[in-house]
């Protein structure tokens, strides 16, 4: 009987650690190797299939709630280690799933106590392993369905600050396996229990609103630090457009008095020392792109370059507003790394440029970077994480841009280079339409 036990709860852990995996592939695009990933599974499985057998055998009926939080130790050691992730992220993929579970784990006695006389509590499953395979079945078909189709299971990890959102969820949790412990463990009485199941059903529905709300709270935030970076550098490019025009007034009251002086020759010298100064003026077609990160991020990305040597050109066709399909601070990521490889590679090249294109087209947003290069990059490694012509402890960017990438259908890139020009060059593709 103690191994039948032992064989279900391991069945039912493995479905869990997949669970867990899916949580965090979904919502922080964490991907494991399939050996990897297997491993862990299974010592997912029989740690937790042990443990909670054990306990469900000889820890007393009014100690089970104990198993709980045993499990929740356990399992936070196996998934940081296993899948080598932060002890926040295991947490709250666990506590995430564990309430799913624990949700479910009201329901299933309800059911056997609306379509039988079968009093379901702790005592009476563990001796019956038929009825406690198909009480778990039943309540991880149930978390499974909430997990894998629910938006709730798939925005936790959008939020900037995730310590609110794990205690919150701990705290539901634990009042789960507290009213458990309580309505379920010693005796099971319908009434009591399905008031219990929906108090405990408001508590969840008010937990989900307002991790809704502070996921609302910390959008505004971030909005208000994207406009607030986007008005410093637009004042910045104000400042130099009108550093310029006082300038050129002046330059051109220097030229006039040498005309009237006939004095040609240092007019015409004067005129050629001057000509290459409107290049540091800030390229205007940067006010053409009305998103505020984006505007930011490209802003201050051109004076770096210029500052180090690097002739950037910037074309914008279309203003460049809303990015559809796409989180902004994903998307300002990696342009962040292509522009941070572009301005590296152009700084020991020969002819220095890095040439920047964004285009609003009616079915797409392209964003085009080209940079000259003295080095042949190789194609097929090049996304490769840790591949790097720079030397060790490099070429992190791409593959980090490979993983966010692959969360989104609606982007397409592309990589090209071209051996005559030795020119590099990153496509972005962000359709509009899916």
């Amino acid at each position: 009987m103690l191994i039948q036990l032992m064989v279900v709860n391991t069945l039912f852990a493995m479905i869990t650690g997949y669970l867990v995996h899916y949580f965090l592939k979904t919502n922080f695009n964490i991907r494991s190797a399939k050996t990897r990933l297997v491993v862990f599974i299974i010592c997912f499985g029989i740690s937790n299939g042990l443990l909670s057998t054990l306990c469900m055998k000889y820890l007393p009926g009014n100690l089970q709630f104990l198993k709980s939080f045993f499990l929740l130790i356990l399992s936070i050691i196996v998934i940081k280690y296993l899948l080598k992730i932060s002890i926040v992220r295991a947490l709250l993929s666990f506590c995430t799933i564990m309430l799913a579970v624990m949700l479910c784990n009201f329901f299933a006695p309800l059911v056997f106590a609306f379509f039988s006389n079968v009093n379901v509590t702790p005592d009476v499953i563990t001796n019956d392993v038929f009825l406690f395979a198909v009480m778990n079945a039943l309540v991880y078909f149930f978390t499974s369905i909430i997990i894998l189709l629910t938006p709730f299971a798939k925005k936790l990890g959008q939020f900037k600050n995730l310590k609110p959102v794990i205690i919150l969820l701990f705290i539901t949790l634990l009042m789960l396996v507290l009213n458990a412990g309580v309505h379920y463990i010693v005796s099971f009485d319908p009434i009591s229990f399905t008031a219990t199941l929906i108090l405990s059903l408001i508590y969840l529905i008010v937990s989900v609103w307002y991790i809704n709300n502070f996921y609302k709270y910390e959008m505004k935030i971030e909005e208000e630090k994207q406009q607030a970076f986007y008005n410093e550098s637009l004042s910045l490019v104000i400042q130099d457009l009108r550093r310029f025009k006082h300038d050129q007034a002046n330059h051109l009251t220097v030229i006039s008095a040498m005309l009237k002086m006939k004095k040609f020759d240092q007019a015409n010298s004067y005129i050629s020392e001057i000509f290459n100064t409107t290049e540091s003026i800030v390229d205007t077609s940067v006010c053409d792109i009305k998103n505020a990160g984006l505007f930011g991020l490209i802003s201050s990305k051109m004076d770096y370059a210029k500052k180090t040597g690097i002739k950037f050109s910037l074309q914008a066709i279309g203003e460049i507003d809303s990015i559809p399909n796409v989180k902004i601070s994903e998307l300002c990521e990696i342009i962040g790394i292509y522009l941070d490889n572009a301005i590296e590679a152009a700084a020991i090249s020969g002819d220095k440029e890095v040439e920047m294109r964004l285009e609003n087209k009616e079915e797409s947003i392209d964003i085009v970077i080209d940079n000259s290069c003295s080095i042949i990059p190789n194609l097929e490694s090049i996304r490769q994480d840790g591949y790097s012509t720079k030397g060790t402890n490099r070429g992190h960017g791409l593959s980090i841009v490979d993983k966010i990438l692959s969360k989104y259908a609606s982007i397409s890139n592309i990589i090209n280079f071209d051996n005559k020009s030795m020119i590099f060059t990153q496509i972005l593709k962000i359709k509009k339409g899916i």
